[in-house]
């Protein structure tokens, strides 16, 4: 994570290149849909006795409608098929820097490439 000023520099940096970049921010929509996705990708690696357990407890093991339709309605993503849905989790999370904090999502995503 960067603090303000190395924010700003990076940023500036990228202005001066003549690169295309992107510079945005992950509302709601997109930081629950990926949260999602790294409860998904949990699943992947848990034996069908866990993923039993977790659900029996309420944790998601597949995309939560309600998160995908708000990242369509709210956030603009449109062809929500799984492939398409992954796709772009996986983007978001490889090319994501993160300059502030994002609680949760900060969290597991900076696990999830640590492995």
């Amino acid at each position: 994570m960067r603090n303000p000023a190395e924010s700003n520099a990076f940023v500036a940096v990228r202005l001066v290149s003549g690169s295309p970049f992107f510079v945005g921010r992950l509302g709601t929509s997109e930081a629950t849909f990926l949260l999602n996705y790294l409860d998904i990708c949990d699943f992947r690696h848990v034996s069908p006795l866990a993923r039993l357990h977790a659900r029996l407890q309420g944790k998601p093991d597949g995309w939560n409608e309600s998160r995908v339709s708000q990242l369509c309605q709210n956030a603009g993503f449109f062809n929500p098929t799984p492939e398409q849905l992954e796709a772009f989790a996986e983007r978001c999370l490889e090319d994501m820097q993160v300059f502030g904090r994002c609680g949760p999502l900060e969290i597991r995503a900076r696990r999830k490439f640590a492995s």
